[in-house]
């Protein structure tokens, strides 16, 4: 059986290890550069946060989106993009509500890593990248009165 890197480092969007980034539950990273995290809904919490960040920043289409994070030198990102594209029913350069960040953390894994994932290590870490902004929102609307 062939695990995936993905899946090796509980990190289904094979996120690169950033110094600046200190993601929670990230305990390394690999031999490649890749986050290491110590359970798979801490991987799928920092990939739905960075897709979330991602799309606010302006990569909110599958092309935008796909070539920034799955570049052409290591990626087959025309087909990648092709699949994101078929799964959502989205053009390639048709915007990308943040709704559909849940769904884009699923198939990017899926992508990524096959169909490994287990579903509820995805429910849980999604619940946890919805409490992170759900905290951010309440520290700025406090910051404000």
């Amino acid at each position: 059986m062939n695990v995936t890197r993905g899946i090796r480092n509980n990190n289904p969007g094979n996120l690169r290890w950033n110094e600046k980034i200190h993601w929670q539950g990230q305990i390394s990273r690999d031999s490649a550069g890749y986050a290491i995290f110590d359970s798979m809904p801490h991987g799928v919490r920092a990939l739905a946060i960075n897709l979330t960040n991602a799309i606010r920043a302006g990569y909110n289409t599958p092309r935008k989106l796909i070539e920034h994070f799955a570049p052409s030198t290591e990626n087959p990102t025309e087909a990648y993009i092709q699949f994101i594209c078929k799964m959502t029913g989205l053009q390639q350069d048709g915007t990308i509500d943040e709704k559909l960040v849940d769904t884009l953390t699923d198939l990017i894994s899926r992508f990524e890593c096959g169909d490994w994932l287990d579903p509820a290590d995805l429910v849980q870490g999604l619940a946890m990248a919805a409490s992170h902004f759900l905290q951010q929102q309440k520290q700025q609307e406090s910051s404000h009165e």
